[in-house]
């Protein structure tokens, strides 16, 4: 009984013992991509983030009225995004998707653009807010 005690601690010490490198091999690391949850955006605005990743990533949005600069990296990284005039009579929101290179990690962005503080504006749908 004894000698089953003494190998089951030098067990349990060799276990302790050894590196665990899995996370050192790429075929068993986890990809992933961490950006901020929702963002503000005024008109004609930029916006600076952080993409956190380890993979490569690729960023696109739903809408034409943001741009994404630089629109992909590598790794941790730097975007900027820039919102156009809102020529609509309220607030409006849009999807930024990020992805990895196989398209198994995605991360989504929500940004929300207020009314336009510009009393000059026409909306796009032709109502005119302004009296006759």
């Amino acid at each position: 009984m004894k000698r089953i005690a003494i190998y089951l601690i030098m067990l349990a010490a060799l276990m302790a013992c050894s590196s665990d490198d899995s996370n050192d091999d790429p075929v068993n690391t986890k990809e992933y991509i961490v950006v901020d949850e929702i963002v503000k955006l005024n008109d004609q605005e930029e916006y600076s983030l952080t993409v956190k990743a380890n993979c490569k990533w690729f960023a696109t949005t739903d809408v034409d009225w943001i741009t994404i600069d630089p629109a992909s990296g590598e790794n941790k990284g730097k975007i900027t995004l820039k919102g156009g005039p809102n020529k609509t009579d309220g607030e409006r929101r849009a999807t930024v998707t990020f992805k990895n290179e196989k398209n198994t990690v995605e991360q989504y962005l929500t940004v929300i653009q207020p009314k336009s503080n510009d009393e000059s504006f026409v909306p796009e749908s032709g109502d005119n807010p302004l009296p006759n």
